[in-house]
């Protein structure tokens, strides 16, 4: 009676391990969501500005707007500008069907501002905004015709 016993046990433990992978499997797994992450990126990435001839110092380059659009990823994101001043982000938290933010240029040139994204599960993507000095003015020596 012990081996039927012993048998009877190992059955029942057979069974029992074939219904919880059924289980499992059939709700995409037992562990984290982490298997159903989708990609994460934002559109651009990246965006120069250029101040127009003889603005070297980019004084006219400040309000300049970029639509920038988060793809895949988990909401709600966080947005986190490394210089608030020079790319100014008009969200702190986005969510929605249609996740969108705008960066705005400060005043004055900059190196590389970037903007952090982070999804739920903390995951990261980079919007980079550069502001570069216009090209100096020519100084020619020009004549006056007007007279002639």
């Amino acid at each position: 009676m012990r081996t039927d016993t012993m048998a009877y046990r190992q059955n029942i433990f057979k069974i029992l391990c074939i219904a919880s992978t059924i289980a499992l499997s059939s709700c995409g797994g037992g562990g984290d969501v982490a298997a159903g992450l989708t990609g994460f990126s934002v559109v651009p990435d990246e965006v120069k500005w250029a101040g127009a001839k003889g603005d070297t110092l980019c004084q006219r380059t400040a309000g300049g707007e970029t639509v920038v659009t988060i793809v895949g990823g988990t909401p709600p994101y966080r947005v986190v500008s490394s210089f608030p001043d020079g790319a100014i982000v008009s969200k702190t938290e986005v969510t929605g069907k249609n996740p969108t933010f705008t960066v705005t240029t400060g005043p004055g040139c900059m190196e590389s501002v970037t903007v952090l994204v982070l999804d739920y599960h903390s995951r990261s993507v980079t919007f980079s905004q550069t502001v570069e000095a216009g090209d100096e003015l020519d100084l020619l020596t020009t004549t006056d015709t007007s007279s002639q």
